[in-house]
């Protein structure tokens, strides 16, 4: 534990979705410091040593972590929060809102993103069945075009805040597509 007795810290990144998206302009900051700031984040939890467990709910984080790692010859797992990196949407998680609509990011039931409802369907149907998550899958195997895809997967939710497509660049992101 800190000296406050903290033993952990959680960051989430802001996202304009839902009520958010009215606060936009209090809350937000180009990508540019987006990126110093998840910088700053992995700096202070290499200075914890370990004493506070820091987890960050950013997929771009795992790009700062990756890069450190790279340049200082260590394997990421060194310093990642979960044994999965990136965005989970639909590889690895879902949401299932209290209506029964299922989507790939909970986030994305606050803007209506549903794929199938479990209440119709189960939701190995609704899986299997849905063209959504097979993109997301092959969008996550690195067929995006983007060389970092297979670590950070980009925030869908973000994403789709600002052009209503899942399926395009994360605009918190620094890194230039090929």
């Amino acid at each position: 534990m800190g000296r406050h007795n903290i033993g952990s810290i959680t960051f989430t990144r802001f996202r304009p979705i839902g009520r958010g998206a009215r606060n936009e302009s209090k809350f937000s900051y180009n990508r540019n410091r987006h990126k110093e700031v998840l910088e700053k984040i992995l700096s202070c939890a290499i200075e914890s040593k370990g004493r506070i467990k820091v987890s960050v709910h950013d997929p771009l984080y795992e790009v700062v972590v990756s890069d450190y790692c790279s340049n200082n010859g260590l394997e990421p797992d060194f310093l990642r929060s979960s044994k999965v990196s990136g965005c989970r949407a639909g590889t690895f998680w879902l949401g299932v809102g209290p209506n029964g609509d299922v989507s790939p990011c909970p986030l994305l039931l606050n803007v209506g993103v549903a794929i199938g409802n479990v209440l119709d369907k189960s939701l190995k149907e609704i899986i299997d069945s849905s063209e959504l998550f097979q993109g997301l899958q092959q969008r996550r195997q690195g067929r995006s075009g983007c060389k970092n895809m297979g670590i950070c997967g980009c925030c869908l939710a973000h994403a789709y805040s600002r052009t209503q497509n899942l399926f395009t660049k994360d605009p918190m992101c620094w890194i230039q597509r090929r």
